[in-house]
């Protein structure tokens, strides 16, 4: 992960940045009016970063503070605990800013504590993505997880038996007019065979 010291070295955000942060501070329902002197402790900070960072935080360790020294103590607390192992590292100068409210250095640090959350968002998504991504590949490498072959496509299959029940009437009727024909030359035989038999009797 990069270091993001280098954005607090600057004294002021831009008006974009200014933008972005007050949309982040909204999204984490922070009231942006009275920042300078509600963060001027660690411990709102360290509330806030709470609700995306749960296993770094332990607010016990960031009681409330009132004087400068005290706030200190806790800015220095938290940077060792929880704001290096972010690879964001303030300095002691940048810390006494803080404490001691200096316009534009808070909006500063918060706005270098929302780039690291949403990178670690970005992180996380891409994480789950890829580990989705690995289920569906074990799934389908799994045996007999491949889907069967099918013999014929279901327009194939409806012509199939469109065909074989159109099929057997055409058998049928055949079957009846052979059947006929039969019949109907035993007919022809026996008639001509009864002319002979009459033709022979007046012969007699």
């Amino acid at each position: 992960m990069p270091k993001h010291s280098g954005s607090l070295k600057k004294t002021s955000l831009s008006s974009i940045e200014q933008y972005e942060l007050s949309q982040w501070l909204k999204d984490n329902r922070i009231n942006a009016s009275n920042l300078r002197r509600s963060f001027t402790d660690v411990h709102p900070l360290a509330r806030l970063m709470l609700r995306h960072f749960p296993r770094l935080i332990d607010l016990n360790y960031y009681p409330p503070r009132n004087s400068v020294q005290n706030k200190l103590c806790n800015w220095e607390s938290f940077n060792k605990r929880v704001l290096a192992r972010l690879n964001l590292h303030l300095t002691r100068e940048q810390m006494v800013r803080v404490a001691r409210s200096v316009p534009g250095s808070v909006d500063l640090l918060l706005y270098s504590v929302m780039r690291i959350q949403k990178m670690a968002e970005r992180r996380a998504q891409a994480a789950q993505d890829s580990s989705a991504e690995q289920d569906d590949d074990d799934e389908a490498s799994k045996p007999g997880s491949e889907s069967q072959p099918v013999s014929k496509t279901p327009a194939k299959a409806m012509d199939s038996v469109v065909g074989n029940s159109v099929a057997r009437p055409k058998d049928k009727t055949l079957k009846m007019k052979r059947t006929e024909a039969a019949g109907h030359n035993k007919r022809q035989r026996g008639s001509k065979d009864l002319q002979l038999t009459w033709q022979r009797g007046e012969q007699q």
